[in-house]
């Protein structure tokens, strides 16, 4: 039990116990005078202190061979977890498996030893994603789960990737009457059909600032927020087995017990779920060193002294938050400016971003014509030789007038069948027989035009049908001509009028004059200015040109392979054709050249910062420019990190441009500010204030709301007025801010 006091002045002294037990108030009153209370003493139970339950429905016993690293069920490790997690109700959901006489066990010894509920259940690989499936706890569901077990193991999922909507209905019946958990942002989520909303179902995420995130969001499905632990102590993966880092990963429902159908009813209706026990939306909590800290899923900010344990706190935030099913970090970190190198390093490395998107964006709309050259230039041999064939059909003119009647036999004369290449229209037909199987596109495009694609589709497979089966029937003829020819010459020693395919001739023509008009075009074009981008009163401007030497093109290539013979002097003539053939087959280049970045290679993109007038920004502009450039990038995170942003930039630029820019960013992601610069500190403003303290080599973080002047130590229940530590962060203590303001104040009377 747990006993508060909360003391009254007053005249007499009496006693009034408050006992809540069960849910129910139980009055008991010492020498009570209504008008004269002392003292008021609350004796509660912790589990009953608010009508709410804690659940994780995503806990592994078994290992997945196919997936997991190697480990082993340990029930000291649950009987742990379930107990320092304050849990009140967990799901045994194991991937493609159901172990009964596991999951029986496991029932028995956890109800009897912690008093928390077990529900069975199963992770299943449905369609091109992961489904948990959490049934009640009767022997009905039990015993369906335990045959789905066999099912699912004749299937072998590991290698068919999942089980079909007609297979998962089949093998679960009572599916309706489970709770659904389906990703809402993993990498092994999926498109929910319509006809599984019949269930509760809901989105599961994968920390507790998704959750904040999803929950604001207008959404079909309520996000729920689970373990997905390995109850193993041997587990390598700290992530699946820290105990600490675990227990914030429970959802709450407000619901007075675990009976089952109350927590069907209000685990899909975001009002009656959080992640905290206090029902906060906008707050989120994370491990540090074993102990809860609470942050704003908007803006935070991070102070204290030198070694005071700050940046431990960032690589803890990094850690608990960084979501490895993205395909992409989620998390965006600025590093201190206060080394030169890095400075430089990240300026270079924003512009590069920079005019790597811009000239992407441009160069995006040649896709075509860069995808004609990669395949018919650079791919394919050119086998006709224009001048030789001329030279072969005077000698056999030549030889024809010389010769016997046997030189005037009609087949030795007769060309071949020209046969037409139709890889484009395959290519074609491709794309829209997959157009075709996309079912968002038809619930935008009515039935009308829906039926206009599906003829075109149908014409353009008779008309490939047909062609093919010619051109079939062609390449026999052209076979059995080339070698009736032959043997009509060994018979007569006729001479043979040589070959050549003028269709396909002229088409290399036309594709070699065209290669070199279209690359000198986009080389030449006006302007050479691609984009001239505004940030926060400064701009990064892209410029593309020409190669004016090897040595640029080597440098631009970051190559010290020779390129002058080769490469430069077939460029600088305007000879594309060669230039891509050189690049493209000659093996000196086979690691230098990639198919993907081609139009790269003909272009010396130039890239400079300027100021709002025009002129090329200073060292320190260059600086301030990087830094907004990098926040506006960040908008695209989940979580910004910015650690003392301030090095190098005045205060009227903090003021004017970093601090709006700060507040516009937390509305894109959840922001950290780490920060000395009283002039950043003081009008952040932000919706978190986050004090880390060194207390005797133990690092201690107390946060709370920036308006209610208090911190606190979730942990502990410690509250105090943050007033001291945020002087003595921004002003280096309490006598330096009265001798700055003395200073301050001489200045002016002087």
């Amino acid at each position: 039990m747990n006993v508060s006091n909360h003391n009254i002045k007053n005249k007499k002294k009496t006693l009034l116990f408050l006992i809540v037990y069960d849910c129910k108030v139980l009055l008991y009153l010492t020498e009570v005078d209504k008008y004269c209370l002392s003292s008021i003493i609350i004796l509660k139970r912790e589990s009953d202190f608010a009508m709410v339950l804690k659940i994780d429905f995503h806990v592994h016993t078994k290992q997945d061979v196919m997936k997991d690293s190697m480990f082993t069920y340990s029930q000291k490790w649950l009987s742990d977890y379930v107990r320092i997690s304050h849990l009140n109700a967990i799901a045994i959901t194991n991937h493609n498996l159901f172990d009964i006489e596991q999951f029986t066990e496991i029932k028995q010894f956890i109800e009897m030893n912690e008093n928390v509920k077990v529900y069975p259940g199963i992770e299943l690989s449905i369609l091109t994603g992961h489904m948990l499936l959490i049934y009640n706890d009767t022997d009905n569901f039990i015993n369906e789960l335990h045959e789905a077990n066999t099912k699912l193991a004749i299937l072998d999922l590991g290698k068919s990737g999942g089980v079909s909507l007609a297979q998962f209905y089949n093998i679960f019946p009572s599916w309706k009457e489970a709770i659904l958990v389906v990703d809402l942002n993993k990498s092994n989520g999926f498109d929910v059909p319509e006809e599984l909303n019949e269930s509760v179902i809901v989105g599961g995420v994968a920390n507790q600032q998704h959750f904040q995130r999803h929950i604001n969001l207008d959404e079909d499905y309520t996000p729920v927020l689970f373990s997905d632990c390995h109850a193993a102590e041997d587990e390598i993966d700290d992530k699946r087995n820290n105990i600490n880092t675990l227990s914030m990963k429970g959802t709450f429902i407000e619901e007075e017990n675990v009976d089952w159908n109350k927590i069907r009813r209000s685990i899909n209706k975001k009002s009656k779920v959080s992640v905290n026990r206090d029902s906060l939306k906008d707050v989120f909590d994370i491990n540090n060193d074993n102990h809860p800290v609470r942050l704003s899923t908007s803006l935070n900010l991070i102070i204290g002294r030198r070694g005071s344990g700050k940046t431990h706190l960032i690589e803890q935030i990094k850690n608990e938050m960084s979501d490895p099913s993205h395909q992409e970090n989620n998390i965006y970190f600025q590093e201190q400016f206060n080394i030169q190198k890095n400075r430089k390093l990240f300026l270079e490395n924003q512009q590069n971003k920079e005019s790597e998107r811009v000239f992407q964006e441009w160069i995006s709309k040649f896709d075509t014509e860069f995808s004609v050259i990669k395949e018919d230039i650079i791919k394919k041999d050119f086998t006709i030789n224009i001048e030789e064939w001329l030279t072969q059909l005077k000698n056999y003119a030549v030889k024809k007038n010389a010769n016997s009647a046997a030189s005037r036999i009609k087949i030795l004369t007769e060309q071949p069948y020209y046969i037409t290449d139709l890889k484009i229209l395959s290519n074609q037909f491709s794309s829209l027989t997959e157009m075709l199987k996309t079912p968002e596109l038809w619930q935008v495009l009515d039935d009308q035009t829906k039926q206009i694609f599906i003829e075109a589709h149908s014409k353009l497979q008779r008309y490939l049908v047909k062609q093919e089966s010619k051109i079939l029937i062609q390449k026999k003829v052209n076979d059995l001509l080339a070698a009736t020819k032959q043997t009509a010459n060994n018979l007569t020693g006729a001479p043979q009028l040589p070959i050549i395919n003028l269709s396909s001739a002229y088409e290399e023509y036309l594709l070699t004059k065209y290669t070199n008009t279209f690359v000198k075009f986009l080389l030449d074009e006006t302007p050479k200015l691609l984009n001239k981008k505004d940030v926060s009163g400064y701009k990064i401007v892209v410029k593309k040109q020409r190669f004016k030497n090897s040595d640029d093109m080597r440098t631009k290539w970051k190559t010290k392979l020779a390129v002058k013979e080769k490469l430069f002097d077939h460029y600088s003539n305007n000879d594309f054709v060669s230039f891509f053939r050189s690049l493209g087959r000659d093996p000196i280049y086979q690691e230098l050249y990639k198919e993907e970045s081609l139009p790269r290679f003909l272009f010396d993109l130039q890239v400079s910062l300027e100021t709002s007038d025009g002129r090329i920004a200073s060292g320190g502009q260059e600086v301030a420019f990087a830094l907004m450039l990098g926040l506006e990038e960040a908008k695209n995170f989940d979580i910004a990190l910015i650690d003392e942003p301030e090095a190098s930039l005045d205060n009227h630029f903090i003021k004017e441009r970093l601090v709006p820019k700060l507040r516009e960013l937390s509305k894109y992601a959840t922001v950290f500010v780490v920060t000395h610069n009283s002039t950043l500190g003081t009008l952040l403003s932000p919706d978190y204030l986050i004090v880390a303290k060194n207390n005797h080599g133990v690092f201690d973080v107390m946060s709370g709301e920036y308006n209610d002047h208090i911190v606190k130590n979730i942990a502990t229940g410690t509250e105090i007025s943050y007033y001291d530590d945020f002087i003595d962060a921004m002003e280096a203590g309490f006598l330096t801010y009265k001798e700055k303001g003395r200073i301050y104040e001489d200045l002016g009377n002087k």
